[in-house]
């Protein structure tokens, strides 16, 4: 869908161009939240602090810069990686893929391990949030025709976005095509398997209402995990819909459980896929038709229909459950 420009927003509520108004139109129209700026001026009033417009800005404003009162987003940025390996498992925001392995911005070096890559990647990311103390606001305007401009941070804040980075980013990517999850292709497989790395988990693209598993080859498994749009209906866009993904350490297995956006619950378990069978076996698998076992029911239904399958479209979701007798004939 085209997106709404400032203009056109304003225009269509008869608004005045305003910090305010701007911010309302960023939330809405730029980070998809109807509700964001009217939650923070609740949670001001609930915290006994003045929440007039001004003071929703204010207190927005505050949250990022290195010198706010109450400055939590940019200490949660000072604290945060791009991307975090723990044992064989690499955690990053949307992805890893041929366009982005072992490129970090401002050189065109490819690390060939991902310890390299994590260690140059999260220290370039520092560098960045350096420059943005040092100089968060304008140096120069943007430009009318581009809107680009230059402040400290830039190249972070750009690596965020689409075609960030001429594509090569670790935020802006993901396993789906199309709304559907695709095989993770082979170069990628190769590099990660090479440093030792098996699974991947990121967020990023909201997929239904549980983590999408992708888990049909013998090296590299994916879990991806955004479900924040798992009930559409629901004020908040999710409902009742939270799964918690457990990674164990000792053994790299993984544990996932939690509820659907209907309160049916979910629960199984993974292992490495280099490791002997530990763990579900279908959950991850591609079946006839381009479909995915998505997830598994705990306790499963009367009929035994115990797994989740999905499959895909643009912004739709079509689920079935199914049989493990069933999902024999259609792997």
């Amino acid at each position: 869908a085209k997106r709404t420009t400032l203009q056109t927003f304003l225009e269509k509520q008869n608004l005045e161009d305003s910090k305010v108004n701007r911010l309302k139109w960023m939330f809405i129209h730029t980070m998809g939240t109807t509700s964001a700026f009217d939650d923070r001026k609740d949670e001001l009033a609930i915290l006994g602090k003045e929440n007039s417009d001004e003071d929703v800005l204010a207190s927005f404003v505050s949250s990022v810069s290195p010198t706010g009162d109450e400055n939590f987003m940019f200490q949660y940025l000072q604290a945060a990686k791009l991307m975090v390996r723990i044992g064989n498992t690499l955690v990053v925001h949307g992805g890893v893929n041929n366009a982005n392995i072992g490129t970090v911005p401002g050189d065109s070096d490819i690390r060939e391990s991902v310890d390299d890559w994590a260690r140059d990647l999260n220290a370039w990311k520092q560098s960045q949030l350096d420059d943005y103390v040092k100089q968060p606001t304008w140096e120069e305007l943007p430009d009318p025709e581009t809107g680009r401009g230059v402040r400290g941070g830039d190249g972070l804040m750009d690596y965020g976005v689409p075609g960030g980075n001429g594509g090569k980013t670790v935020v802006y990517s993901n396993y789906l095509n199309n709304g559907n999850a695709v095989d993770v292709q082979n170069e990628t497989i190769e590099y990660l398997s090479k440093s030792g790395i098996n699974r991947v988990i990121v967020g990023h693209q909201p997929h239904g209402d549980c983590p999408t598993v992708i888990n049909n080859n013998s090296k590299v498994q994916i879990l991806t995990a955004d479900t924040s749009y798992s009930n559409m209906k629901a004020p908040d866009n999710r409902g009742a819909a939270v799964s918690e993904i457990l990674i164990h350490e000792a053994d790299q297995t993984i544990e996932v459980h939690g509820i659907l956006k209907d309160e049916q619950m979910i629960a199984y378990n993974l292992a490495c896929p280099t490791k002997e069978a530990k763990g579900d076996y279908f959950v991850g698998q591609k079946l006839q038709g381009d479909w995915w076992v998505k997830s598994k029911l705990a306790p499963p239904t009367e009929d035994d229909k115990q797994y989740l399958a999905c499959k895909g479209e643009g912004y739709k979701l079509d689920t079935q459950l199914l049989s493990p007798e069933e999902l024999k004939t259609k792997l």
